[in-house]
């Protein structure tokens, strides 16, 4: 079963970079 939390761990922490990747995407759009 280990593998499962990596795995549901993983895919949490890849979208929170992804929403952070948009964030700063509004925020140089907002700046500029």
């Amino acid at each position: 079963m280990k593998w499962t939390t990596e795995f549901v761990t993983g895919g949490a922490f890849h979208s929170k970079m992804e929403a952070n990747k948009v964030n700063s995407k509004k925020l140089r759009s907002e700046w500029s």
